[in-house]
């Protein structure tokens, strides 16, 4: 049986099989970028952002992020919704889950989240497909957390993002007073296999809901600490 302890640390740290496998690929590979060019007779071009995404992509690996301006004082929690056939499988409240695991150990998981200072600080997003599942990478402020779902009965998936951002010169930023939707994996059936996964941008969340039949929604929210 898994104690506390151990639970604890399976839950928080990334040392499974796969990811240090993933890891490995990808520091030889940035090795080798770094120090060769493009491999081919008389093709000897530099490596280049198209690249790099193709090899995430055959690794089964989608990257985002996303900056956010922060006060030294606000305080701002990842939220999960697992949505299957219009159906709410599962909430996941990151601020929450790290607390109800930290508790028990006597810590306070709160200073985790909190910035250092104000700014704009990134939170970043990794899905990881592997052996019909999908692994949700959270990386927010201190917190790394993943959370693992099944892809079983559903065939094709992709991903929408949030790309209304504040501009000021050349930065680019999200200011968040409410519940906001950053990203999101969309699937249809195994029996709708053959449906084309129309673009959904400019959806609402509940159209999105009529239209496909699996979601993955990760949102951010302001959090207010009792």
């Amino acid at each position: 049986m898994m104690n506390g302890k151990d639970h604890f640390k399976n839950e928080v740290s990334f040392k499974k099989t796969h990811d240090l496998k993933v890891i490995k690929i990808l520091v030889a590979f940035l090795f080798f970028a770094f120090k060769l060019n493009a491999q081919g007779t008389n093709n000897n071009f530099d490596y280049d952002k198209e690249d790099f995404n193709k090899i995430f992509k055959e690794l089964g690996i989608t990257t985002f992020k996303f900056p956010i301006k922060q006060s030294a004082n606000q305080l701002l929690n990842i939220v999960i919704e697992e949505y299957e056939d219009k159906k709410l499988l599962n909430t996941i409240s990151v601020i929450d889950e790290a607390k109800s695991l930290f508790g028990p150990f006597g810590i306070d998981a709160i200073p985790y989240f909190k910035p250092r200072a104000d700014s704009i600080y990134f939170h970043r997003f990794y899905f990881v497909e592997k052996d019909n599942t999908v692994r949700v990478n959270i990386k927010s402020h201190g917190i790394e957390m993943p959370k693992e779902f099944s892809l079983s009965g559903k065939s094709k998936f992709s991903f929408d993002a949030f790309n209304n951002f504040v501009s000021e010169g050349n930065v680019k930023y999200l200011d968040i007073d409410k519940s906001e939707i950053l990203v999101y994996l969309y699937a249809n059936s195994l029996d709708e296999k053959d449906k084309p996964l129309w673009c959904p941008s400019g959806l609402s969340k509940e159209q999105l809901l009529e239209r496909f039949y699996y979601f993955i929604f990760v949102s951010i929210e302001p959090y207010n600490e009792k």
